[in-house]
């Protein structure tokens, strides 16, 4: 016995002592890993590198099976496709074949397995433990090849810090993927900053889907300040967001300092944003021309919520804060329309002001410092920029401000302006600031917008005419929720006739789509009658005419390019 327990002892030590070689050179000799854009053997060696013990398979997405079609319509379709000669080979061929199925018995057995046999097949039976795993999902152009993934799909699994590690590790270098899946994985505020951080790293990805996803302080924001996030297409459904987390997305969205210009569509269904939460959401569509489809169906809002959207639509009051900023912006405006105009290497002395280039009748407010001198400068300039500048300017100076302010700004442009000689702009092209600030109003600055009025002392701009599509279906609108909407759609209207688009001041062509307003709106489900309602029927003739041009217009270049042919 004592030699026997000898042995084991040795055995035992001599196994504990290399274990702990390995787990040294392990140690000294473990890289780190590099993902080579092949998501199923890059997720598998970040995980044993992580030391998870249980590795989530990766499994193609299911889809359903497509119409089955019987053997007998397939043979046809062949005979139909092969010439004469070769469908009398296979008649002669099929007819051998039949002859031994007559000479089978017919029995109601093989009756019946035949007729099992043509039903098709529409789901695979699993068991339970099996199915409720936790798996990835993921889609593929081509399924041999694992450098064409293009989606990923997790459901009903808790997504934690160390998987979002290998997320952040192995999304960048899947150069195809566009869309990713996320639907009941239990994110937090903290995985989902996590998130938030990879995506500026993968710049394919444009679909991000968080449905039933709630977050316990809502901040859902962070999906949207980011500038270098990709993402266009944003769905929330199903995250309980209330009128707190409504606010925060609206600061996301836009506020009269910042927009967001990437996203483009925003599903918010489903969830418990009410009347304060519609509020937020119409005040981020006062600045943002970038959002063209927003979904808020089933959010409880009332007419009160249709009033704001109503508002943002058609035209809205500036705030006084928002009033501040666009005198800051017309200030800064006028004084980098006319730094450029001083030459190279000529200091502030010799480029004095003679007394053509100084402003006539300049007023101390910040508007009368855009219009004037331009209206000096320019060689005949165009009358309708020239009237818009006016309006401009008469609307800037008849807010209080005047004074220090508007005097410093005068003294600016006096000393900042060049001479005719020295600017390095041509004589011809005197224009040149003003089509500048065309070009800052149509980069996305609705501040500056040409066709403010002032309107009972308080400065009116036109409304969000970029917005293509409303859902607020399944809420407790009523029929004067309806008038509303019908109110800034035949305001929009109006602008339509005008041919006033807020990114298409000094062309002459027709404005492009997205300043044509509303062309699509649900209002179905509400707390009112569709058939009985006539506001709701206006707006639908109302939208009707406004989607009937756009495809004629298509229908028209498309027979200006093949020369007014039919090409068959």
């Amino acid at each position: 016995m004592p030699p026997k327990n000898q042995q084991l002892r040795k055995s035992y030590s001599k196994r504990s002592s290399s274990s702990v070689v390995n787990d040294e050179s392990s140690d000294e000799k473990v890289e780190p890993y590099h993902c080579k854009g092949k998501f199923l053997e890059d997720f598998e060696a970040l995980c044993r590198q992580a030391q998870i013990t249980y590795i989530v398979p990766i499994v193609p997405r299911p889809h359903p099976p497509g119409t089955p079609v019987a053997a007998s319509s397939i043979v046809d379709i062949k005979d139909k496709a092969a010439p004469k000669t070769a469908k009398g080979a296979a008649v002669k061929e099929r007819e051998p074949t039949a002859q031994p199925q007559q000479q089978q018995p017919s029995e109601a057995d093989s009756g019946e397995a035949s007729h099992e046999d043509s039903l098709p097949k529409t789901y695979s039976l699993r068991d339970n433990l099996e199915y409720f795993k936790p798996k990835i999902q993921v889609e593929m152009d081509n399924p041999e090849k694992q450098d064409t993934l293009t989606e990923i799909l997790i459901r009903a699994w808790k997504i934690d810090r160390a998987i979002l590690d290998i997320f952040a590790q192995s999304f960048p270098t899947l150069e195809r993927l566009t869309t990713l899946h996320f639907w009941h994985t239990g994110l937090t505020d903290d995985t989902l900053k996590q998130l938030a951080s990879i995506l500026p790293k993968c710049p394919s990805i444009r679909a991000l889907i968080l449905d039933a996803n709630p977050i316990p302080f809502e901040h859902y924001e962070v999906l949207l300040t980011d500038e270098n996030s990709p993402i266009i297409n944003l769905s929330l459904r199903h995250c309980q967001i209330t009128e707190r987390g409504a606010s925060l997305i609206a600061q996301g969205l836009g506020t009269e300092r910042r927009q967001n210009k990437k996203l483009q569509t925003l599903n918010l269904a489903y969830n418990s944003l009410g009347d304060e939460g519609a509020e937020h959401i119409a005040r981020s569509l006062k600045f943002n021309r970038t959002l063209l489809v927003l979904n808020l169906s089933s959010n409880d809002i009332s007419d009160l919520g249709a009033q704001k959207f109503a508002e943002v639509l058609s035209k809205f009051p500036l705030t006084e804060d928002e009033l501040i900023y666009r005198r800051k912006l017309l200030l800064h405006s006028s004084i980098s329309e006319s730094a450029p105009s001083l030459p190279s290497g000529v200091g502030r002395k010799k480029s004095g002001v003679t007394s053509t280039t100084l402003p006539s009748k300049g007023k101390g407010g910040a508007g009368g410092t855009v219009g004037k001198p331009d209206i000096k400068e320019t060689t005949k300039p165009p009358k309708k920029d020239d009237k818009a500048a006016k309006k401009g300017a008469t609307i800037a100076e008849t807010k209080p401000g005047k004074g220090a302010a508007g005097k410093q700004s005068t003294e600016k442009l006096a000393k900042t302006a060049g001479n005719p000689k020295g600017s390095a702009v041509p004589p011809g092209n005197r224009s040149a600031p003003q089509s500048e600030l065309d070009f800052i109003i149509n980069d996305g600055i609705p501040l500056l917008d040409h066709n403010a009025e002032l309107l009972n002392n308080d400065l009116v701009l036109p409304g969000n005419r970029c917005l293509l599509s409303l859902n607020l279906s399944k809420n407790r609108m009523t029929d004067t929720g309806v008038q509303y909407i019908l109110k800034a759609i035949q305001y929009q209207e109006m602008f339509i006739k005008l041919n006033i688009s807020t990114r298409n001041l000094s062309s002459t062509t027709t404005p492009s789509i997205p300043n044509q307003g509303l062309l699509r709106l649900e209002l179905q489900r509400n707390d009112f009658i569709i058939n009985e309602c006539e506001a709701y029927e206006k707006i639908q003739t109302l939208l009707k005419n406004r989607r009937e041009p756009i495809f004629k217009n298509k229908d028209n270049q498309d027979e200006t390019s093949t020369g007014g042919r039919d090409t068959g």
